[in-house]
């Protein structure tokens, strides 16, 4: 699953057309029909601006490559978990954070460093 799935949940979520979506992004019908498809690979700022139009908020979190991608119920797998806001003053990115872990966590034994 991709960028354009996003686009997709959060259009079907909304009940919102590609065209209504798109308006209210700023972009075009087309270029929206490229994410959902898979054929374009949308920068943040994009899917931030999607996300918003549609009423959400675009989520992300780190969690450790060699993990499957979690359940639900096992979101306490992601070391650092928040949201992208849109900052109105400059329009950039903010990342808000929800969780991340303790100073005095650091790398565990099983894990390089970067």
């Amino acid at each position: 699953m991709g960028a354009g799935y996003l686009v997709l949940v959060a259009r079907e979520l909304t009940g919102l057309s590609q065209r209504k979506l798109a308006e209210r992004a700023g972009t075009s019908q087309p270029s929206l029909a490229k994410i959902e498809s898979g054929s374009r690979i949308p920068t943040l700022r994009s899917m931030l601006r999607v996300a918003a139009a549609a009423g959400y908020e675009l989520v992300l979190g780190l969690m450790s490559a060699d993990e499957d991608p979690p359940l639900p119920e096992e979101l306490e797998m992601f070391a650092l978990l928040g949201v992208l806001r849109t900052d109105p003053e400059d329009d950039l990115a903010s990342f808000v954070v929800f969780r991340e872990p303790s100073v005095f966590d650091g790398p565990s034994d099983d894990r390089k460093p970067i």
